[in-house]
Protein backbone atom coordinates (compact mmCIF):
# COMPACT_ATOMS: atom_id res chain seq x y z
CA UNK A 1 0.00 0.00 0.00
CA UNK A 2 2.03 3.27 -0.86
CA UNK A 3 1.67 6.12 1.31
CA UNK A 4 2.10 9.72 1.07
CA UNK A 5 1.05 12.64 2.85
CA UNK A 6 -2.65 12.82 3.41
CA UNK A 7 -3.31 9.82 1.41
CA UNK A 8 -1.86 11.13 -1.82
CA UNK A 9 0.60 8.40 -3.60
CA UNK A 10 2.07 11.12 -6.12
CA UNK A 11 5.65 9.74 -6.04
CA UNK A 12 5.44 7.68 -2.78
CA UNK A 13 5.87 4.56 -4.44
CA UNK A 14 9.04 5.50 -5.87
CA UNK A 15 10.68 6.74 -2.63
CA UNK A 16 8.97 3.51 -0.76
CA UNK A 17 11.20 1.41 -3.17
CA UNK A 18 13.90 3.70 -3.11
CA UNK A 19 13.87 4.00 0.95
CA UNK A 20 14.18 0.07 0.84
CA UNK A 21 16.44 -0.06 -1.77
CA UNK A 22 18.54 2.13 0.29
CA UNK A 23 17.61 0.08 3.54
CA UNK A 24 18.49 -3.21 2.16
CA UNK A 25 22.27 -1.47 1.17
CA UNK A 26 22.81 -0.23 4.31
CA UNK A 27 21.48 -3.25 6.61
CA UNK A 28 21.62 -6.40 4.57
CA UNK A 29 18.74 -8.42 3.13
CA UNK A 30 18.32 -10.28 6.48
CA UNK A 31 17.47 -7.31 8.63
CA UNK A 32 15.16 -6.12 6.23
CA UNK A 33 11.37 -7.36 6.59
CA UNK A 34 9.29 -6.55 3.59
CA UNK A 35 6.70 -9.96 3.62
CA UNK A 36 3.25 -9.10 5.51
CA UNK A 37 3.55 -12.57 6.91
CA UNK A 38 6.72 -11.69 8.36
CA UNK A 39 6.52 -8.22 9.43
CA UNK A 40 2.80 -8.79 11.21
CA UNK A 41 4.21 -9.91 14.31
CA UNK A 42 5.89 -6.52 14.78
CA UNK A 43 3.03 -4.55 14.02
CA UNK A 44 1.20 -5.23 16.84
CA UNK A 45 1.16 -4.50 20.69
CA UNK A 46 2.12 -7.01 23.18
CA UNK A 47 -1.49 -6.84 24.66
CA UNK A 48 -2.96 -7.14 20.68
CA UNK A 49 -4.81 -3.98 21.25
CA UNK A 50 -3.10 -2.01 18.74
CA UNK A 51 -2.08 -2.40 15.24
CA UNK A 52 -0.62 0.05 12.57
CA UNK A 53 0.70 -0.77 9.19
CA UNK A 54 4.46 -0.52 7.41
CA UNK A 55 6.21 -0.89 4.09
CA UNK A 56 8.89 -2.54 5.91
CA UNK A 57 10.21 -3.71 10.08
CA UNK A 58 14.54 -3.10 9.93
CA UNK A 59 15.78 -5.36 12.82
CA UNK A 60 18.83 -4.50 14.57
CA UNK A 61 22.03 -6.72 14.22
CA UNK A 62 21.84 -7.42 18.22
CA UNK A 63 20.01 -6.45 21.09
CA UNK A 64 20.85 -3.50 23.62
CA UNK A 65 22.75 -5.22 26.48
CA UNK A 66 23.53 -8.46 24.56
CA UNK A 67 26.39 -9.46 22.36
CA UNK A 68 26.16 -10.50 19.04
CA UNK A 69 27.18 -13.61 19.91
CA UNK A 70 24.08 -14.07 22.42
CA UNK A 71 26.58 -14.18 25.49
CA UNK A 72 25.16 -12.50 28.34
CA UNK A 73 25.70 -8.78 29.01
CA UNK A 74 28.79 -7.86 30.95
CA UNK A 75 27.79 -5.51 33.79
Amino acid sequence: MPWGVNGSNDGSVRMSEELIRRLTEAVGAQALLTDAADMAPHLTDWRGRYSGEARCVVKPACAAGRRPTGGAAPW
